[in-house]
C-alpha cells in the first residue's frame, strides 16, 4: 500500500499546525541517564504563549462585555414596563371612573 495515495495536494495547515510543526522541529529532547534535557526555541515558544494569552483575554472581554450590555438592557427594559403598566392601570381605572355609572340601591340614575 502506497500512502502517497491518500496525500491531498490541496491541503494547507492552518497558522496554528505549522506554529506547532516548527516548535516541534525547533525542539530537541535528549535522555541522559538520570536527566532530561529539553531544548526548544524560545521566540516560537513566546510567541505561543502570547498568542494564547490574546486569546484567551478576547474571549473573557467579550463574555464581559456581553455581559454588562445584557444586565443594563434588561434593567432599563424592566424600568419602562413598571412605568408604562403604572400609566396602563391609572388610565383604567381613571376610564372607569368617568365613564362607569354606579348604582346604590334600586335607583336608576
Amino acid at each position: 500500500m502506497y500512502y502517497g495515495d491518500y496525500y491531498d495536494e490541496d491541503y494547507e495547515p492552518t497558522q496554528e499546525q505549522m506554529e506547532e510543526q516548527d516548535g516541534i522541529d525547533n525542539t530537541e529532547v535528549k535522555m541522559e541517564k538520570e536527566n532530561l534535557k529539553i531544548e526548544f526555541n524560545t521566540e516560537n515558544f513566546a510567541a505561543g504563549i502570547m498568542q494564547a494569552v490574546e486569546s484567551e483575554v478576547k474571549k473573557n472581554l467579550y463574555g464581559e462585555i456581553v455581559s454588562e450590555i445584557k444586565r443594563e438592557t434588561l434593567e432599563d427594559i424592566k424600568e419602562k414596563i413598571q412605568c408604562a403598566t403604572g400609566d396602563i392601570i391609572k388610565d383604567i381605572v381613571q376610564d372607569f371612573m368617568v365613564n362607569e355609572k354606579i348604582c346604590i340601591g334600586g335607583s336608576n340614575v
